[in-house]
């Protein structure tokens, strides 16, 4: 079943299922959206979006189509909210499944999340390459998580008596 018209209810059912998966090929097939149709949208959709970027006086005929825009940028978050949220309960017992959720979500970056748009600033914090994302250190062949962690908390405790110890 090719799907020829943009609607706000396949809108609406593709938001949904975007939600659920975070996946837009999944999603995309499972409302029965060619793959081919999905991307000329899509195409069309960011072109009216940098014509009207505050979405001021959009001709009727294109609402339609940043409405659709609009509803995969708010289901991929509502997705990646939910993969992260797993994934941080997941550290709480099990830091190895933690890294496995996250490797799989920016293993398919590019098909689950759109890039995020940060302006650099002064106050960046060390390590922070702009991208919003932590940089987490890489664990040698002879270290293992619980003693990463030990080191991480024991380097926090450090600086917190330093950093106390200046204010009094």
């Amino acid at each position: 079943m090719a799907t020829k018209a943009l609607t706000t209810k396949l809108i609406k059912e593709l938001g949904n299922e975007l939600s659920k998966t975070g996946f837009l090929a999944i999603a995309y097939s499972n409302v029965g959206i060619p793959r081919s149709t999905f991307y000329f949208w899509k195409n069309q959709a960011e072109e009216l979006a940098k014509e009207y970027p505050t979405r001021e006086n959009v001709p009727a005929e294109d609402q339609l189509l940043l409405e659709f825009l609009d509803t995969i940028q708010i289901s991929r978050a509502k997705a990646g909210k939910k993969m992260t949220d797993a994934a941080f309960k997941a550290a709480q017992t099990d830091g190895h499944l933690a890294l496995k959720i996250l490797e799989r979500i920016f293993r398919h970056e590019s098909e689950f999340a759109p890039p995020v748009y940060r302006e650099g600033t002064d106050d960046a914090p060390a390590g922070d390459n702009g991208t919003g994302i932590a940089l987490i250190p890489s664990m040698g062949s002879d270290n293992d998580l619980d003693q990463l962690l030990q080191q991480q908390q024991s380097d926090a405790l450090l600086l917190a008596k330093t950093k106390t110890s200046e204010l009094g």
